[in-house]
């Protein structure tokens, strides 16, 4: 039986309250219905993500460049058997996803990237012409949730995803509505301080 780290089977973002309550509901709206879809999980870490949009029906990629995570995600599908595609490598790198998805969701991953760049430039280029890009960050107007990340502008990311040839379609500023009864997980703040800010956006032809 393969041993994974102690830090990692002991944080698990599928029970993780910010993301049940603030990030997965908006995402799978935007994305609307999975049936069939190929989407891609751009840098996927645990495969959380991946699991989620695979029990919905889709054709799930994953692309994760830390060892640890990569290896846990492909142990949960072994076990799981969900049909999910795991890639290890970084999002710059990777080869071979060009125009093959319906799909591209990046979860709370480019503020901690130092060359996002490229990596932004891999999601918008493995999208079918008409493609959706959904991508979630820590919103960059207030501290940080979880250790280090690279500060920059909202507008520097939404201008990339303008000069890379997609239209923003929505932007979201996930908050609990008054008296959701996920307050007493998330804090007081979570009804009126966005924690992220989620765009979604579409590939031209």
């Amino acid at each position: 039986m393969t041993q994974h780290p102690a830090a990692i089977t002991s944080f698990d973002p599928e029970d993780d309250a910010s993301r049940e309550f603030l990030l997965n509901p908006h995402i799978f709206r935007l994305l609307g219905d999975l049936t069939g879809r190929a989407v891609l999980d751009a840098g996927c870490g645990q495969g959380y993500l991946c699991r989620l949009l695979a029990s919905r029906g889709a054709r799930v990629t994953g692309v994760e460049p830390a060892d640890v995570a990569y290896r846990y995600a492909v142990a949960r599908e072994h076990g799981r058997a969900q049909g999910i595609r795991y890639l290890h490598s970084a999002l710059a790198g990777v080869a071979g996803l060009a125009g093959r998805f319906d799909a591209v969701v990046s979860n709370v991953v480019l503020q901690d990237i130092p060359d996002w760049v490229p990596a932004l430039r891999t999601c918008v280029a493995a999208l079918r012409p008409g493609g959706l890009l959904v991508l979630s960050l820590e919103h960059p107007c207030f501290p940080p949730r979880y250790g280090p990340a690279y500060h920059r502008p909202l507008s520097a990311y939404l201008n990339q995803v303008i000069n890379l040839g997609c239209t923003l379609t929505e932007i979201v500023e996930p908050a609990l509505p008054p008296g959701d009864e996920a307050r007493s997980a998330l804090g007081p703040a979570a009804g009126h301080v966005p924690g992220f800010v989620i765009v979604a956006a579409r590939r031209g032809s």
